[in-house]
């Protein structure tokens, strides 16, 4: 029940209407499928949406396919229809119906192997993940979504070897695998007066292609997560060299303040460049009348007043809120969201 209710949260993510109109799309598609090839190839309904999965999949086995010339006129947009915009909206649904699992899999494999984490603060609770290396951070990443994928193969492959009596456990096995991978070689496939195995092999393509779509997609989030470990732990060896330590002195006054300490340390790991500051600096001069680098109560009330009612500042507002003003509310929505989000431990 607890994963249903995941799987629910991660399908909100997705808009209602776009969940809506993916399966929409993708009924039209076989719908289309039905009407046209059954018609101008004489096929019936199910060979109609097997060949619409294999096409859409990029699978190409070659059992069926068009044999008159307008039909493979017709055929040709079919398939970019079917790859790009189908294929593609489908995707995104089974990906994060899938993404739970993988997650969870994951997860189960930190218990059982846990990670190394660095308490810098002292105060009993990590706050950095240390990285470990390329060969063993991958292979407990993926050792989970991999086994998840040979499950749903194996699964598979016995319900082709019930529905295809010719075929043995192994014939099985190395169709799924050669059509989840849409390798498609057409050394075999599905009996074509079998509806029912036609019907599980369009939804094995659908479902098999996605999976591992989804697989490689979490190797490029792992790919992201160890350059961010990694990139955090340069930054804490970083900021605690002595030439850093002292570079934080930007004023050159021989007195180093909370705040300059920060922003110094936000330019030694990159989080923030000469260029972010230089527009900060140039709004501080302008409130800044007496020149002293202090803005006090007063001033900074008139200041402030003074700057919103500038004519180019109020200008340029105009300018953003015609052109994204609605993305940056929700960019703003998103932020008080993060404000009272509870605290996790680091990672």
């Amino acid at each position: 029940m607890q994963f249903l209710w995941v799987v629910v949260g991660h399908l909100h993510r997705l808009r209602k209407s776009s969940v809506i109109l993916a399966i929409l799309t993708l009924l039209l598609y076989n719908l289309f499928s039905v009407i046209f090839f059954t018609n101008v190839e004489g096929w019936d309904w199910s060979h109609a949406i097997y060949f619409a999965m294999v096409t859409m999949s990029t699978v190409g086995f070659g059992d069926l396919y068009p044999t008159q010339w307008y039909s493979q006129l017709v055929a040709l947009p079919f398939i970019l229809v079917g790859i790009v915009l189908v294929f593609g909206q489908i995707g995104s649904v089974v990906g994060l119906v899938i993404e739970p699992l993988f997650k969870g899999s994951r997860a189960l494999v930190e218990r059982v192997v846990p990670a190394t984490y660095v308490d810098i603060t002292g105060n009993g609770k990590p706050d950095f993940k240390v990285p470990r290396r390329p060969m063993i951070f991958y292979s407990k990443g993926m050792i989970g979504p991999i086994v998840i994928l040979l499950l749903f193969q194996m699964v598979s492959a016995c319900i082709f070897v019930a529905v295809e009596p010719s075929w043995d456990l192994w014939t099985a096995w190395w169709y799924v695998m050669v059509t989840a991978t849409t390798v498609g070689y057409g050394d075999m496939s599905v009996s074509k007066d079998n509806v029912g195995a036609l019907i599980w092999a369009s939804f094995h393509i659908l479902v098999s292609v996605s999976l591992l779509a989804a697989l490689v997609g979490d190797i490029e989030v792992l790919m992201e997560e160890r350059k961010e470990l990694m990139t955090r732990a340069f930054h804490f060896k970083k900021c605690h060299e002595k030439e850093t330590l002292k570079s934080l002195d930007m004023d050159k006054s021989g007195e180093l303040r909370r705040y300059e300490f920060m922003v110094g340390m936000l330019l030694q790991i990159g989080k923030l460049s000469h260029e972010d500051l230089r527009p900060l600096e140039a709004l501080f001069d302008k409130i800044d009348v007496d020149k002293d680098g202090v803005v006090k109560p007063h001033a900074l009330e008139v200041a402030v007043g003074q700057e919103l009612a500038d004519a180019s500042v109020q200008n340029a507002m105009k300018v953003l809120e015609a052109a994204v003003g609605e993305e940056m509310v929700d960019m703003e929505h998103e932020q008080e969201k993060g404000k009272v989000k509870p605290s996790v431990t680091p990672v």
